[in-house]
């Protein structure tokens, strides 16, 4: 994941560059409403399964046999974090510069 500080959770969600989210942390994230990607994020995120539905199709190319499996980790991760709980609610803008530079 992300090598900063532990996220603390808001009570808030609030809009990204990335995508819209509702004010009120999803509820209902298990059965057909589960995350169809980024699953650890579940519970605590804003994402909803349309957020992640589209997080797959950029993910996508990471799962490719020839991609290594730390590319493979770094892109993943750099994929979901939009639904890091910390950017749904505007604790962080963006992912660390350090993760930023594994990831390269």
């Amino acid at each position: 994941g992300v090598d900063c500080k532990r996220f603390t959770r808001q009570p808030k969600c609030g809009d990204t560059q990335q995508f819209r989210f509702d004010e009120e942390l999803p509820t209902h994230q298990i059965g057909e409403n589960a995350l169809s990607y980024c699953q650890y994020y579940r519970g605590e995120t804003c994402c909803n399964k349309t957020h992640t539905d589209k997080i797959i199709k950029h993910v996508y190319a990471y799962h490719e046999p020839n991609v290594s499996t730390e590319c493979r980790n770094a892109g993943v991760n750099v994929g979901c974090s939009p639904c890091d709980p910390r950017m749904g609610t505007n604790q962080m803008k963006g992912i660390c510069e350090s993760y930023c530079n594994v990831w390269y």
